[in-house]
Order: C-alpha cells, then structure tokens, then sequence
C-alpha cells in the first residue's frame, strides 16, 4: 500500500514538475528549484500554492528573484520593441507624406505642362487660322483683279469699232 502512495505521489511530483517546465523558462529553472518549500497548516506547499494561483491567471506573481529578473528584462525589451515600432510607423508616415507630396507636385508640374502645351496648339491654330483668313482674302482679291482683266481683254476696243 505504502508503495502505491510513493508511486502515487512520485507521479503527482512528476506532473508538477512537467508543468513547472511549460511555465517557467529552462535558464531559471535551476534558481527557482533551489527554494525551500514550507508546508502550511493545511499540509499543502508553496508550490501547491503557486500553481493553484498560476491555473486560469495570466498576472500571475512569481516569488523568485531569478524569475522576477528575467520578467523584468523581458519587460524592457517589450518596452525597446514597442519604441522601435513606434519609430518605425513614425518614420513609415513620414516617408509616406514626403512621397504622397513629391507625387502631388509632379502630377502639378505634369499637368502644366499639358495645359500649356494645349495653350500653345490653341495659338498655333489661331495663328494657322488668321493667316488662312490673309490668304483666303488675298486670293479673293486676286481672282476678282484677274476677272477685271479678262473682262476687260474680252471686251473690244470702243477705239477699234
């Protein structure tokens, strides 16, 4: 009977002792393993204490001093992490507006230039256009001059009648 209690109980130690190591990182293992275990009044430890606090809790306290200084270096590199993230997106944003407004100006300068070059093929017409015009009026002048002419040659000479 005595036997099956040690089993037992070597068992239950060995349960502990797998869920210790889930729990708590293997480079701290040696200094938390170190500490003393006291019963209480009711026969139970301060592991079996540690681990009924532990069931179901994330902000759980540890009474390591090894443990406590891993998770406060852990802490700190949270912190450094959340810092440099935060500079990332600072630094994301910042490039995005200098982009978002380089881009803005060259679209500004792109349609400038389009506006002015319609600007000079609408002059270039008007130009084609008035000169056209000075042509057209030209011609007219001379077909009407060279209709005079041939009325004239057509006509006989009053002198030769």
């Amino acid at each position: 009977m005595e036997e099956r209690k040690s089993s037992s109980s070597a068992e239950t130690e060995s349960l502990k002792r797998k869920r210790f190591d889930e729990i708590v990182p293997e480079d701290t293992q040696e200094e938390t393993s170190d500490r003393k275990v006291s019963e209480g009044e009711n026969g139970s430890t301060d592991e079996d204490d540690s681990e009924q606090r532990l069931e179901g809790r994330r902000d759980y306290k540890v009474t390591s001093d090894g443990v406590e200084l891993k998770v406060q270096s852990i802490r700190e590199k949270m912190e450094l992490f959340n810092q440099h993230v935060s500079g990332l997106l600072e630094e994301g944003k910042r490039y995005f507006l200098d982009a978002a407004s380089a881009f803005e100006k060259q679209v500004v300068i792109l349609h400038q230039k389009q506006i002015d070059k319609w600007e000079r093929e609408i002059d270039l017409l008007h130009s084609v256009d008035a000169v056209s015009k000075e042509i057209n009026n030209r011609l007219a002048d001379s077909q009407a001059a060279i209709s005079q002419l041939m009325d004239h040659m057509m006509t006989p000479a009053m002198d030769d009648v």
